[in-house]
């Protein structure tokens, strides 16, 4: 690819050290809200990077930047959040690092990774001593936001999410299931692009999926799932979606699912009554 770029621009006019890594061979383009942005930047470097200027001044634009209208600001939530993960969801936590890296360029303490199952269990020990505790019948309806702040759980989506063993199929099922259910909890959905890690077209999803999921009430693709790319400044563009989209939605809850949870709660509380 740099012998074809020095035909175009002429021998010792290219100079790729002062290029993104990425700049190597064509340029993707990307539509959607702040990848276009990017695309256009990787087109300003090439362009700019062969000026008289630049060519003499190899570092000023890498170490500047470039400043393209429409580009994606990173927002940091106003509390902690904790963003959930599955062991049998692959991919998943590694979003979920990249997303604490980025946080952590302004606190260490704004993002929380935690396995899935241990949040359930700790939520579980709660539900236990509000039980305990006095008016618990009470307690229990109205402690949909009182876990410790938003949790988010992250549900990384390629090939391979619902199209392993029928044993993580029915574990990552419930996960999900639960998730819905719990008003607290928001879904986001991170759509893997990359074909070498198991990135598919997003149709293959409906035929991968449990009907379950897809069907009301649970309606699990209703919401739009971020794409997410390998290149790095695309993967910098997901990364930033992903946050801002947490951040967005940080306190806010579904009143369709904070019935569907109260429902699940008063039948808990019936068969414990009966039961004691």
């Amino acid at each position: 690819p740099l012998f074809i770029l020095e035909r175009i621009f002429g021998e010792g006019h290219f100079n790729a050290e002062i290029l993104p890594t990425s700049s190597h061979g064509p340029i993707q383009w990307l539509n959607g809200r702040g990848f276009a942005a990017s695309s256009l930047n990787l087109i300003y470097y090439r362009i700019l990077s062969h000026l008289p200027y630049y060519v003499s001044h190899p570092t000023e634009l890498s170490s500047k930047g470039i400043i393209v209208p429409g580009e994606i600001k990173v927002m940091l939530p106003k509390t902690p959040i904790n963003v959930l993960v599955h062991n049998d969801n692959h991919g998943c936590l590694e979003v979920a690092e990249e997303l604490k890296e980025i946080a952590a360029e302004r606190s260490s303490d704004y993002i929380h990774i935690l396995e899935a199952a241990a949040f359930f269990e700790r939520n579980e020990e709660n539900l236990d001593e509000e039980i305990e505790g006095g008016d618990w019948r009470n307690r229990l309806i109205s402690r949909s936001n009182t876990n410790g702040g938003t949790a988010f759980f992250l549900l990384y989506l390629n090939e391979n999410t619902f199209g392993r063993s029928s044993q993580c199929k029915t574990k990552i099922e419930m996960v999900i299931e639960f998730c819905i259910n719990d008003p607290n909890i928001h879904l986001v959905l991170v759509h893997e692009q990359d074909m070498t890690k198991g990135g598919c077209k997003f149709e293959e999803f409906f035929k991968l999926t449990p009907q379950k999921l897809i069907n009301e009430p649970y309606n699990l693709y209703s919401d739009m799932a971020i794409p997410l790319y390998s290149m790095k400044e695309y993967r910098d563009v997901s990364l930033k979606l992903i946050l801002n989209k947490m951040v967005r939605s940080e306190g806010k809850f579904s009143e369709s699912n904070l019935w569907r949870y109260r429902e699940s709660v008063k039948s808990m509380i019936s068969r414990l009554s009966r039961g004691g």
